[in-house]
């Protein structure tokens, strides 16, 4: 198993997806190990590489943690702004 393996087997036990919910899987990693993951994930899912790297499967890169810290603080703002 690797972490492709490991984001593969949870994409195909996604139990929202047969109850009709709206969800995008997102996968964030900072080294090499991460890259089977970026490419499991695809077009699907976001794959948010942290710090840029040449020749990344992410389709997204952010600078360092404290900016991934500030992205899952704005994802947790819009979901209480929708439910609220």
């Amino acid at each position: 198993w690797n972490k492709g393996s490991a984001v593969e087997w949870l994409l195909n036990r996604r139990k929202w997806m047969r109850e009709g919910l709206s969800c995008q899987p997102v996968f964030i990693g900072d080294d090499a190990t991460d890259e089977d993951a970026f490419q499991v994930i695809g077009p699907q899912g976001l794959g948010i590489r942290i710090g840029r790297a040449r020749n990344s499967r992410a389709r997204y890169y952010l600078r360092d943690h404290h900016e991934v810290f500030l992205f899952l603080h704005r994802i947790l703002n819009m979901k209480g702004r929708r439910n609220g």
